[in-house]
């Protein structure tokens, strides 16, 4: 990655710190979002920003100005709900380069039917 550009990542799972820690050690811009306080500490010490914040929160996610970034990568693990809310919403704040992580076969079919 030659060019800084800026990333939101959101859901701190294993997946979601694996990408944290991959783009902060290749001098990217990352801003980490999840809902737990706990995560939210261990990621502050990788990345730029990282906020506790409801993905599925609509006010939260433009006072943080998701939609803004280069790239958004949601990778809400079990709550597949809040998964297609977050993209959802991201997409109408005007996120262009979302990618999501699916859960399974169904989870996927919808992402990709909506935004694929």
């Amino acid at each position: 990655m030659a060019k800084k550009e800026s990333y939101v990542v959101i859901g701190l799972g294993k997946f979601g710190m694996t990408i944290c820690r991959h783009l902060a050690k290749a001098g990217q811009e990352v801003l980490a979002i999840d809902n737990d306080p706990e995560v939210i500490n261990e990621a502050a010490n990788i990345v730029m920003r990282a906020v506790v914040a409801n993905a599925e929160d609509e006010e939260a996610l433009l006072d943080l100005a998701v939609g803004s970034f280069d790239h958004v990568y949601i990778s809400i693990g079990q709550n597949i709900e809040a998964s297609i809310m977050a993209t959802l919403l991201i997409k109408e704040q005007g996120g262009k380069d979302v990618t999501c992580r699916a859960e399974n076969i169904h989870h996927a079919r919808v992402l990709e039917k909506n935004w694929g």
